[in-house]
């Protein structure tokens, strides 16, 4: 039973924040284009749509790509070894040094393909949400941006990435902060319940109350404060892309698509020089 409420308590919370992201990603962009501010029940209606669903597969094919990207490389870097395991010592050293390095070099691969993973997505979203486009075509659009706008979006990754240290950093101090405030606030009616049930003779009775009153206070004073800022973080993030992703629209429109007439492979340079020579 209690496994079966995990798995629907994860399918509830999945369906809930891609819900919600779309619904976020589509007010914002409404207020960019008009001007006008969606209420929450509005944006809710925004979000409960075919592009939450779109969403969800486009994380899931970038990640499973990205992930046999990475499976791939690693394959690639340890292929070799049943040549060289069972070689000469000098071979062992020479082989096992250079796979050795490889393999660090396919660590920071990966992590280089972790932040472009992580910006493709956001784009791909950004399109399923914002231009109705469908999966294979958001995919599509992200990775082009991406590849057009490579320091564009990196830099918007790297606000992004300064804004996700900057909150880790803060949740540390803010932790201990609430927890203690926690203790009073929830601890003081939790003594004063198990005060009350102490009457009735058992030594275990008045701690369960105890515990029944204020442990409940003690991680809503905890938990709520942390996910009300991490939402507001969230808001900021999502938001920052969404006006990246107009942005990159935007530049993408005005690019001037290059005359053919001159490109410098089709000028005739010797022709050149001779009328100049001429004239």
């Amino acid at each position: 039973i209690m496994a079966a409420l995990a798995v629907v308590a994860s399918v509830v919370a999945k369906i809930a924040r891609y819900v919600s992201e779309t619904a976020l990603i589509r007010m914002v962009g409404v207020y960019q284009e008009t001007g006008e501010r969606s209420r929450v029940r509005q944006g809710l209606r925004m979000g409960w749509s075919r592009s939450a669903w779109r969403l969800f597969l486009v994380n899931l094919i970038i990640d499973l790509m990205a992930a046999l990207a990475a499976i791939l490389l690693f394959v690639l870097i340890f292929a070799p070894l049943p040549l060289w395991v069972n070689g000469a010592e000098g071979v062992i050293f020479v082989f096992a040094f250079l796979t050795g390095g490889l393999f660090f070099l396919g660590i920071a691969a990966v992590i280089v393909l972790a932040a472009l993973t992580s910006v493709w997505k956001r784009l791909a979203r950004q399109a399923c949400a914002l231009d109705g486009m469908g999966v294979t075509e958001a995919v599509g659009q992200g990775f082009t941006l991406v590849r057009r706008h490579l320091r564009d979006v990196g830099l918007t990754w790297l606000i992004t990435a300064g804004v996700g240290l900057g909150w880790a950093a803060a949740v540390v101090p803010l932790v201990i902060l609430l927890l203690g405030a926690g203790l009073i606030i929830g601890g003081l009616p939790g003594l004063a319940a198990a005060g009350l049930a102490g009457g009735g003779g058992s030594e275990e009775v008045p701690v369960f109350v105890g515990l029944a009153v204020g442990l409940p206070i003690l991680l809503l004073v905890l938990i709520g404060p942390l996910v009300f800022l991490d939402g507001l973080r969230e808001v900021f993030v999502s938001s920052l892309w969404t006006l990246t992703y107009r942005e990159l629209q935007g530049l993408a429109a005005v690019e001037p698509e290059r005359a053919p007439g001159l490109d410098a492979p089709g000028l005739d340079v010797q022709a050149g020089l001779e009328v100049a020579s001429a004239a």
